[in-house]
């Protein structure tokens, strides 16, 4: 459906938890850490805590500037249609 995300036990298949996606639509494709999800909606980027998949809006925008998610040295690009966005160190160039 484009929405939410599901954790499931490796050993035994059955799903761990299930985050609904709060009603947006995923804006692209996401990052996976050994502690999160980040996930591009059309709201903003969430992160959905691998643990317990709670999750928190971590960055609002509109949704044109909705893309998928990317990373480069210390930044995360996101990759619209339009337009690529850098987010990353303050000071550093990238």
């Amino acid at each position: 459906s484009g929405k939410g995300a599901v954790a499931v036990d490796a050993a035994t298949g059955k799903p761990v938890w299930k985050w609904d996606g709060d009603d947006f639509l995923r804006a692209g494709k996401g990052l996976l850490t050994t502690e999160s999800l980040y996930t591009p909606t059309s709201k903003g980027v969430y992160r959905v805590r691998l643990a317990d998949g709670s999750a928190d809006l971590i960055h609002p925008w509109g949704e044109s500037s909705a893309g998928s998610l990317m990373t480069l040295d210390n930044a995360t690009l996101v990759l619209s249609d339009r337009t690529i966005t850098c987010y990353g160190t303050p000071g550093k160039t990238h």
